[in-house]
């Protein structure tokens, strides 16, 4: 996200917000010259940045938009991200079991 005012590419997020159903409100503020502006996104494309960074937190904040009401949805979600997981890495993996201590 660029800076409005300096133009410089380097923010910080300082508070997020929903703003009604599809979009984050959040306050940012410049790197270099500390002036401080709202940016208004789209829940969707949150939700793709999201799922390449952090599945975890793909996952948690889908449940709250999507408004996900059984533990069924949750795993058709999960199972989605694991055949798109799959997909991109372009080999199926054998699920690895973790010993019980």
């Amino acid at each position: 996200m660029n800076c409005p005012f300096c133009e410089h590419g380097e923010t910080k997020v300082v508070d997020s917000r929903v703003a009604g159903r599809g979009a984050i409100r959040r306050r940012r503020e410049c790197l270099v010259c500390s002036q401080r502006f709202t940016t208004f996104e789209r829940t969707e494309e949150a939700l793709t940045v999201l799922r390449d960074l952090d599945r975890v937190a793909y996952v948690r904040f889908a449940s709250v938009y999507r408004d996900f009401q059984s533990v069924a949805e949750f795993e058709r979600e999960l199972a989605r991200l694991e055949g798109r997981k799959r997909h991109t890495n372009g080999t199926k993996r054998k699920a690895q079991r973790t010993p019980v201590r």
